[in-house]
């Protein structure tokens, strides 16, 4: 079964065929018994359409008409013009298609990707801002414990500075001693009499 561009060949070529016998006709027998102008349907057409034509005029009509129609059966022969023309609609169309979709599909990859990033972001400052608090909370229990290893330090160097006096020799010496390292009397013996002096 012929297709649609078969039989657009066919006819643009008949056409064609007839057009350049009618240049032939122009060209070696215009105004002779012989002409194809004097056919009494060609004759009725022509003389319908144009009236009365000069052999110059008839000669660049069927010419041009030639070259016109040669041209076109050219085309329906090496491509279809017709399926070409959608083809190539439907092929822009869908190339713009295309571009939307990618333009789209990049603009919500980029906001997926800020949105990650945000994300992120805020899940590390969350946990630089804990272990600012944990660290916070470090510095104020170290601070407590210096005031109460001060205060201790404080206590032991009161401590120490109080000292006594031996009652047997009378060198100073610390309240802990039991024993007087000078003259090696017992402490103890002493500790309740009045004689042992606090400094």
């Amino acid at each position: 079964m012929p297709t649609r561009k078969d039989v657009a060949v066919w006819i643009s070529g008949y056409l064609t065929f007839l057009s350049i016998l009618f240049t032939f006709d122009a060209f070696f027998f215009f105004e002779s018994p012989n002409s194809l102008l004097k056919l009494q349907p060609v004759y009725a057409a022509i003389h319908g359409i144009f009236g009365n034509i000069d052999a110059s005029t008839y000669l660049w009509l069927t010419s041009i008409s030639t070259f016109i129609l040669f041209g076109i059966t050219c085309t329906f022969v090496f491509q279809d013009p017709f399926t070409l023309l959608i083809k190539k609609l439907a092929s822009e169309a869908q190339s713009e298609e295309n571009q939307m979709d990618d333009s789209f599909e990049s603009s919500l990859n980029t906001l997926e990707m800020i949105n990650h990033s945000l994300t992120h972001h805020s899940i590390d400052l969350n946990e630089v801002k804990k272990s600012l608090r944990n660290l916070k909370d470090s510095v104020e229990a170290m601070k407590i414990g210096m005031t109460k290893l001060t205060a201790k330090l404080a206590s032991l160097e009161r401590g120490i500075t109080k000292t006594m006096e031996c009652a047997s020799c009378g060198n100073k010496i610390l309240p802990e001693f039991k024993l007087c390292p000078y003259c090696g009397k017992e402490l103890s013996v002493y500790r309740n009499t009045p004689a042992l002096i606090r400094q």
